[in-house]
């Protein structure tokens, strides 16, 4: 693990934020360039961290805070660097990161046809608490999925 390292999301990460995503989820859902510049810039409260692979984004997840719940907005891993245990070190990092925040619950969304997704939050200790019908087009449903961190 040695050779990846995380930082902090800048803006100017935004171009290469918008590449990772295109690859990383369908046209229906990828996040353009203005959204992304939104969650960068927008004064609430945030944890937005990258890692990288000689200097170069390789994953990152961007998590916006409301009050004591935290709400995961994105977790982008390029397929070629997943199974190696870094989608965890940014959620661990997170998580991390949060709980020094005062933040109590950590939630998200996954589709509910996204296995892999969903096995690797439960593993986490995300547990399921919706289904929002229709939440990502092609009329997939979604998963409410929370964890609880604060002490």
């Amino acid at each position: 693990m040695d050779k990846y390292k995380i930082r902090d999301l800048k803006t100017d990460d935004i171009e290469r934020l918008v590449e990772i995503d295109k690859i990383c989820f369908p046209d229906e859902i990828v996040f353009d360039k203005d959204f992304f510049e939104y969650l960068l810039t927008d004064p609430r409260e945030k944890v937005a961290i990258a890692i990288t692979e000689n200097e170069k984004i390789i994953g990152f997840i961007i998590t916006i805070v409301f009050e004591e719940i935290a709400e995961i907005a994105t977790i982008d891993v390029l397929p070629e660097f997943r199974r190696k245990g870094l989608g965890k070190l940014l959620m661990e990092e997170t998580e991390k990161r949060l709980k020094n925040k005062e933040v109590q619950i950590i939630l998200l969304q996954v589709a509910e046809n996204n296995s892999g997704a969903i096995e690797f939050y439960e593993n986490l200790g995300y547990i399921k608490v919706e289904k929002i019908p229709d939440y990502y087009p092609p009329n997939i449903s979604a998963f409410v999925m929370i964890k609880e961190v604060g002490a």
